[in-house]
């Protein structure tokens, strides 16, 4: 596969080139046979290069000039280059005129077909390992740039090397080992055969019990590869099973197209910044995964204008795992999700994503959890920005089940709505948390700003260790909101502030369990560290530092207090206190009013 790597080079057009290392992509195609190669001895006497150029920071666009020579690892001595002139490492006399559309350009070093390109590649090019490529650029032929650093090759080149080897014979080798046939194994005169029945004992070669790689592999490449289109290659696989699984590898371009995975099917990308899925089709999805495949190491971007735009969705059924991969959804549409999960099955991982909304009318949804589809999150970062209302993450139930969310480490953002911006809504759904950032950034048009909301009495929140900030909305920020439901806090800081009034967490219904914790409201018109307000409403506080004036204000309900430092006091207009150990700011002990 492609390692990508960054080369900026000081020139009058301000170039920068992202390019593709020599690897597992060597085109398969014809070339001009050199020494004792056959033309159908099976390795290539071309390799593909890819790249991209930037002029002034936009991508170059026509034709480039460029220069090819391989040398060693000092950069002195020459043993390829494309018109074969080149000596010490300097440029070739000839050049290479490539085309280049929207930055992205691609040739096949030793193609003896394109003008310029005089010289095949043949196997004592990669007589040894020290061998790197240096490129020259040019936008306009008159001036050329050495790109910096030169590129080290990988190892699928030299199978140019070894094809030399491939019609030597036997006779006259040396060193030969006495080959035996191993457990499992039977060795018949010069043949190996293994046996795949069994269960996988020392004694046996089991299909079933044994972790395969990929069986098979299809290469998407804008040029060099195998197909030209993603969805293309992923049609072309038939019959993957657990037993046969593929993968398909994507080249570094942008790909307008939308894309729709098969079970047993892995889909790699070279990189999140350089291979691009994108639609701006109202009608579709950018990529709608299935179960038991694997996506990573790409982006998603969904740019329509519809009632509903998402970049990434998992459908029912769905059990799958998606890791270093980022979704957008950008569209001046109405409802921007940039990762949608659903259905009943529905079930995957996400590890490093990054997922963020923006742009839509009505709601913007970085992750959206759909009952009862389930998330599991392992750090990440999910945001939504601006609409009527906006979520980092949206767990909620829409009538067909509970959604569940388990996330450790995960950093949720949301801002800018006129209604409400939180980082993580739940509704009628279950979510637990453990580490990770909630952030909610109101404007002075929003209504609210919320770091976690819990919403309906059958919601379930469990979280230990976050940490919980909400402020800038003009009418109230609040860090926690359990608005109804269940909600249990161990540890972490939750900060309410600014606006017509601050909470560190208000709660309405239900019961709100807190242990270890900070909390507090400030610079806000009115700051309540904790308010209670519902009637049959429970609070229990235990072991937690909590400032605000007053820092407890109760209306309704029980709260119970133990253990607990109360930086402003407590306050009620209803309800009862129940305290025990509580203290003041100055750790003075501090009686709850009856």
């Amino acid at each position: 596969m492609y390692k990508s790597r960054v080369i900026c080079v000081r020139v009058p057009l301000i170039l920068l080139v992202i390019a593709g290392a020599l690897a597992s992509s060597v085109t398969l195609m014809a070339g001009a046979p050199e020494g004792s190669l056959a033309p159908q001895a099976g390795a290539p006497t071309v390799v593909s290069y890819q790249g991209r150029v930037l002029a002034a920071g936009a991508p170059f666009e026509g034709n480039g000039r460029f220069k090819f020579a391989i040398l060693n690892v000092a950069g002195d001595t020459t043993y390829w280059s494309n018109d074969g002139t080149s000596v010490g490492g300097a440029p070739p006399t000839s050049a290479v005129t490539l085309p280049v559309s929207n930055g992205l350009f691609d040739v096949l070093l030793g193609d003896t077909t394109l003008g310029g390109m005089t010289q095949a590649l043949g196997p004592s090019v990669f007589s040894e390992t020290d061998r790197y490529l240096r490129v020259w650029f040019s936008s306009n032929g008159a001036s050329y740039t050495q790109l910096v650093p030169d590129t080290r090759i990988s190892a699928v080149p030299y199978a140019l090397q070894a094809q030399s080897a491939a019609s030597a014979p036997w006779s006259g080798l040396t060193g030969t080992p006495p080959y035996t046939a191993g457990d499992g194994l039977t060795l018949s005169g010069m043949q190996f055969s293994a046996d795949f029945a069994g269960n996988g004992s020392a004694t046996t070669v089991s299909r079933s019990d044994h972790v395969h790689a990929y069986r098979y592999v299809r290469v998407v490449a804008k040029g060099g590869g195998g197909y030209t289109s993603i969805q293309a290659a992923v049609d072309s696989i038939l019959g993957a099973s657990a037993d046969a699984p593929y993968l398909v590898w994507v080249a570094p371009g942008t790909y307008d197209e939308s894309v729709t995975l098969k079970p047993y099917v892995h889909l790699q990308g070279a990189g999140q910044d350089v291979t691009i899925i994108r639609t701006a089709d109202p009608t579709k999805v950018a990529l709608r995964l299935s179960s038991n495949g694997t996506v990573r190491d790409l982006m998603v971007v969904h740019e329509g204008t519809g009632a509903e735009n998402v970049a990434v969705d998992a459908p029912a059924h769905t059990i799958t795992t998606i890791s270093r991969v980022t979704a957008s959804s950008l569209g001046a549409g109405q409802e921007n999700t940039a990762i949608h999960l659903l259905g009943t099955g529905t079930l995957v991982t996400l590890q490093a994503v990054k997922a963020s909304a923006r742009n839509g009318t009505t709601r913007n949804t970085g992750l959206g959890v759909e009952g009862p589809a389930g998330a599991i999150v392992y750090e990440g970062s999910f945001s939504g920005q601006g609409g009527t209302n906006a979520d980092g993450i949206r767990v909620y139930d829409s009538g067909s089940g509970r959604g569940v969310l388990a996330a450790q480490g995960a950093a949720a953002s949301a801002g800018g709505a006129t209604g409400t911006s939180a980082a993580l809504r739940n509704q009628s759904s279950t979510v637990g948390l453990r580490g990770g950032a909630f952030t909610a950034t109101g404007t002075a048009a929003g209504t609210l700003a919320v770091g976690i909301f819990n919403s309906t009495s059958a919601a379930i929140l469990d979280i230990e260790g976050v940490t919980v900030t909400a402020s800038g909305a003009a009418s109230s920020n609040t860090g926690l909101a359990n608005v109804s439901g269940t909600a249990t806090v161990r540890g972490g800081y939750f900060a309410g502030g600014n606006g017509a009034a601050a909470y560190g967490m208000l709660h309405n219904e239900g019961t709100l369990t807190v242990q270890g914790a900070t909390i507090l409201a400030m610079f806000g018109a009115s700051n309540h560290g904790i308010e209670a307000l519902g009637a049959g409403s429970v609070v229990k506080v235990d072991n937690c530092q909590i400032a605000g004036v007053p820092a407890v204000q109760l209306a309704a309900g029980d709260c119970y207090l133990g253990l607990t430092q109360l930086a402003g006091g407590a306050s009620h207009t209803g309800g009862t206190f129940h305290c025990f150990g509580t203290h003041d700011a100055n750790f003075a002990p501090y009686v709850c009013p009856p």
